[in-house]
């Protein structure tokens, strides 16, 4: 009567939301596990951003950056 508009009946959604999420996160663990152990594996450089370091370490893969090829050493370098 005074325009508030009150809810009588209905179900809360919390218990099966929270059943919802809990079997997604079960499923979630079982398929990301492989990788989650391949990660932990890795040695931590490997992985590992360093954002908001102080001095970032620059890699010269993360850069895209190819390495530079040896040269080989040919017989008329070595008596040079």
């Amino acid at each position: 009567e005074g325009g508030e508009v009150v809810c009588t009946g209905g179900r809360d959604a919390y218990f099966p939301l929270q059943l919802a999420f809990s079997i997604l996160g079960c499923v979630w663990i079982l398929v990301m596990k492989k990788h989650v152990t391949h990660l932990a594996g890795l040695p931590e450089d490997a992985w590992k951003t360093h954002i908001g370091e102080a001095t970032p370490q620059t890699n010269e893969i993360e850069m895209g950056e190819p390495k530079p090829k040896e040269k080989k050493r040919t017989e008329s370098s070595k008596t040079k």
